[in-house]
């Protein structure tokens, strides 16, 4: 389910830009607690909410390749949660953005339905969308206020993975 939607940034703008725009930064660690955490890619900043790969400078360690893939196939989880969302409502597919209230009315109002047609056990197979856009492809870092915290809680985690 989507738990949160934020479409108030109009405009091109660099995704971290964005997130620290939205009230998801300023209450993300109410929400997510030190136990748990959102992943993202190496476009936003770590925090102890917001866990991201290692950046690879070609002398990252076994630990670190390890993290990186595992938090890599664990995002697929929301790169199948978008392409389900346009897949089910395929006008997202071709919004025009040049009327903003109208984009941000359509894309809040899809979330909305969406979660309840999984609440209702709604069918998705049929849905799911395939057009080859992975989340992260060519995502530029953004240095953007890393987090020491969020740094000893990725490390933690890298250490006791299998």
């Amino acid at each position: 389910m989507t738990c949160h939607v934020f479409t108030d940034y109009p405009g091109s703008c660099h995704d971290a830009r964005v997130l620290r725009q939205s009230d998801l930064w300023e209450h993300a660690f109410e929400f997510c607690g030190m136990a748990n955490h959102i992943i993202g890619d190496g476009a936003y900043p770590v925090r102890k909410w917001l866990l991201t790969p290692y950046r690879d400078n070609g002398q990252l360690t076994q630990q670190q390749k390890k993290f990186n893939h595992y938090l890599s196939v664990n995002r697929v989880v929301i790169e199948r949660a978008f392409g389900l969302l346009k897949g089910r409502f395929r006008r997202l597919l071709y919004l025009d953005t040049s009327e903003i209230e109208t984009a941000v009315n359509v894309i809040m109002t899809s979330c909305i339905l969406h979660n309840i047609c999984l609440l209702n056990n709604d069918d998705i197979t049929e849905f799911i969308e395939q057009d080859g856009n992975a989340f992260g492809n060519g995502r530029q870092f953004f240095a953007f206020g890393n987090n020491a915290e969020g740094f000893l809680k990725r490390d933690l985690i890298a250490r006791n993975l299998l």
